[in-house]
């Protein structure tokens, strides 16, 4: 969906030109595919990683990634501090961090944060700053 436009005008659906898309893609597959690798993002993640290039720009989806980092490091560190039994005095903060950090884990115990949520999330953001 993202290629026609690219191919019959030279640029994306939000003003890339080919060469950001070239460089994006290239940025994008660095970044994702050795995740993938080793396991830390599913390809669904990379894959929207690709798309948010193609569709947008370079500069787009950087911030995206970074938006995206940003907030899974704060799911880690709320599902930290409530492991650790940090909202005890707030019962309302425990229960909606337990609600919001409803996160499936794999044998050995890891979380496994929705990393293409926060994508997605980054990725509006982004757009939003942007225009």
């Amino acid at each position: 969906m993202a290629l026609p436009p690219l191919v019959m005008q030279g640029h994306t659906w939000l003003g890339g030109h080919w060469q950001g898309v070239a460089w994006g893609l290239l940025t994008a597959s660095v970044l994702g595919f050795p995740a993938y690798a080793t396991r830390k993002l599913g390809a669904g993640d990379v894959k929207l990683m690709l798309a948010m290039v193609m569709l947008g720009t370079l500069e787009v989806f950087l911030v995206s990634y970074a938006i995206a980092g940003f907030l899974s490091l704060l799911i880690l560190m709320l599902h930290g501090m409530r492991k650790q039994g940090r909202f005890a005095l707030l019962p309302a903060a425990h229960i909606w961090t337990g609600k919001l950090l409803g996160l499936a884990s794999d044998k050995e115990g890891n979380i496994r944060i929705p990393f293409g949520a926060l994508l997605g999330a980054g990725w509006l953001l982004a757009l939003w700053l942007k225009a």
